[in-house]
Formats: C-alpha cells, sequence, structure tokens
C-alpha cells in the first residue's frame, strides 16, 4: 500500500513552463542573445539539465571558461524575471491542489523534489505563498542533492518522510523525473503536462502514465491501494 506520493513541481504540480520560457528569453536577452526555440529549451529540461548546462548547450560561445561570469550573469536575470512574475503568471496545474488535498485527507505523507537550485527556504515561502505548505512534510532542491536523473534527491526526500521506496511513488512530468525516481527504487508516474510528450514518458516505462492529475485522481484508489 502506498504511504506518500513525492511530486516534482514545475510542469507537475505547477503549471509553470510558458513563466520560465519567458523568464528564460528575458534572461539571454538581456545579454545581448537571441531567444532559442521553446522546444529546445524543454529538451534539455526534460532531460534534467541545469541552467548552466542548458545555455551552454544552446550557445556555443558561452563554452569558454571566460564566459562564466556572463552565465552567471543571464542566470540571476532568469531567476530575477521568474520571482517576479510567477505569483500572478504561474498557476497550479490542472488537478493540483485538489490531489493534495484528498492525499492529506488520506492521511499520507506527500514531498516535493525539484530541480531548481534554489534553497529549500525559498521554496518553503513560495509554497506558503500559494497556501499549500501545509499540504507538503518535505522538500528537496537541487541545492541539497545532485539533480534529477540522479536518484539522490528522491532517496534524501524519502528519508525526510520516514518512507521506505517501496511505499512510495514519485509523480512527475519529465523523462529525468521517472529515471530518478526507478533509480530510486520507488514507483513512478509520469503526467504529460510539462515539458515531455506523452510518447516520451511511456517509452521511460512508468508504472503509469496520465495525461494530467485529473487522470491520477481517478485512479487513486486503485495507486494507493495496490496493483
Amino acid at each position: 500500500m502506498v504511504k506518500g506520493v513525492i511530486f516534482d513541481l514545475d510542469g507537475t504540480i505547477l503549471d509553470s513552463i510558458d513563466a520560465l520560457w519567458r523568464s528564460f528569453k528575458a534572461g539571454v536577452t538581456a545579454f545581448g542573445l537571441e531567444p532559442a526555440a521553446k522546444e529546445q529549451l524543454m529538451g534539455s529540461m526534460n532531460q534534467g539539465h541545469s541552467l548552466a548546462e542548458i545555455l551552454r548547450e544552446i550557445y556555443p560561445e558561452l563554452r569558454t571558461e571566460s564566459a562564466s561570469g556572463t552565465i552567471s550573469g543571464i542566470m540571476a536575470e532568469i531567476k530575477k524575471d521568474y520571482l517576479a512574475q510567477r505569483m500572478d503568471k504561474v498557476a497550479f496545474s490542472g488537478g493540483a491542489k485538489k490531489l493534495l488535498d484528498l492525499l492529506k485527507a488520506r492521511g499520507l505523507r506527500t514531498g516535493i523534489v525539484t530541480s531548481r537550485s534554489s534553497s529549500p527556504e525559498r521554496l518553503w515561502h513560495e509554497l506558503e505563498s500559494r497556501q499549500i505548505s501545509h499540504l507538503i512534510d518535505a522538500v528537496v532542491t537541487a541545492a541539497e542533492a545532485n539533480r534529477k536523473p540522479a536518484p539522490d534527491a528522491v532517496i534524501v526526500c524519502l528519508k525526510r518522510l520516514e518512507l521506505l521506496p517501496e511505499d512510495c511513488i514519485f509523480v512527475g512530468d519529465s523523462q529525468a523525473d521517472i529515471r530518478a525516481g526507478k533509480s530510486a527504487g520507488v514507483r513512478t508516474a509520469a503526467v504529460a503536462t510539462g515539458v515531455s510528450a506523452k510518447r516520451e514518458l511511456e517509452a521511460e516505462s512508468p508504472d503509469f502514465v496520465f495525461d494530467n492529475l485529473h487522470g491520477f485522481i481517478d485512479e487513486l484508489d486503485f495507486i494507493l491501494n495496490g496493483y
């Protein structure tokens, strides 16, 4: 029986991909670079690449040691733009709040594992601002553990939730999420609400694949009680 559910954040709990794209464009444009295609950014995020890695992948001129200052400046601009817009332009993914409420009502423990490099304190502040902090029991960011697809952050979250891998399911929108969950030994559920197409998620052979979190809710009893 499932005792806990761990979620990815961006593209899973939050419908934030468009906002992230707007901030990415603002950051690179501020440094005189042409914005890349949105699909290119999503493809890199799908693999779990860091923001610095994404910038180097897309812009060859940033691959030199001397470009490290420029990369830091772009990243700071991207983060500043996202922080300025996220509360009024980033909504919950469809069904996210309802699902969190249902899990809490059933006494399950819940966690968030994000590839954001922000501090856990900053993330808790955002959850409080969105009025869902009381529905979350643990958070782990990329500032604390290796980012997905490495399993490290999921394993840390399991420890904080005091759960065994077999007691938990990890829900995410990217191939990196599913790989991280499987490597950590938890069951996995993929939702095609973010950076990855449904066919890409299916290729990772998760335990469940849904178009969105409403599909997870529809199968909640089956998921939680074993299958």
